[in-house]
C-alpha cells in the first residue's frame, strides 16, 4: 500500500527539486507525509501549524511550494493505492527538505538539505550505534564539530 502522502503528492505532480509544504501538527500523519513528499521525489518543508500566521505565510511565499499539505482528514481520505516500488534516488544532489531558521535579523531564512547531507548524518549515526559505549562515540564526534 502507498502511504497517503504518497499519493497526494504524486497526483499534484510533485517530482525533483519541487517543494511541498507540510503544515500538520507532530502525528503520524506527519510522518506519513514526509515519506510521502521524498518517495514522490520531492522536498518537504515542514512548518509547525502552531507558528504564527505571519511565519507560516513567509515560509509559504519564500519556498513558493507546488502543494500545501494541511489537512489531516484529507490525506487519510488519499487512502489506500495500489503499492508502487520505491525509485532509488540516483542523484543525491538534489533536495530532500528545506529547514526554516529564524537566522541573524529574526527573519525565517530557509536552508536546502540535499539527500547527500542526510546520507552522511544517517552513516555517521550508524557508527556510533555500533559502537558498544554510544554515548561517549557521539560525544567525541559532536565536540569536534
Amino acid at each position: 500500500m502507498v502511504e497517503p502522502g504518497g499519493a497526494v503528492a504524486g497526483r499534484a505532480g510533485v517530482g525533483p527539486e519541487s517543494f511541498v509544504a507540510v503544515v500538520l501538527p507532530r502525528s503520524v500523519e506527519l510522518v506519513v507525509a514526509l515519506l510521502g513528499v521524498v518517495k514522490a521525489g520531492g522536498a518537504y518543508v515542514p512548518a509547525d501549524p502552531e507558528y504564527p500566521a505571519e511565519r507560516i505565510a513567509h515560509i509559504l511565499g519564500d519556498a513558493r511550494p507546488v502543494l500545501v499539505i494541511d489537512d489531516v482528514a484529507a490525506l487519510v481520505a488519499a487512502g489506500a493505492y495500489e503499492a508502487e516500488p520505491v525509485p532509488a534516488i540516483t542523484d543525491l544532489n538534489t533536495s530532500a527538505y528545506v529547514i526554516y531558521t529564524s537566522g541573524s535579523t529574526g527573519g525565517p531564512k530557509g536552508v536546502v538539505v540535499e539527500h547527500r547531507s542526510v546520507g552522511r548524518i544517517w552513516s555517521g549515526r550508524g557508527r556510533c550505534i555500533r559502537m558498544r559505549r554510544v554515548r561517549r562515540c557521539c560525544i567525541r564526534r559532536w565536540r569536534s564539530i
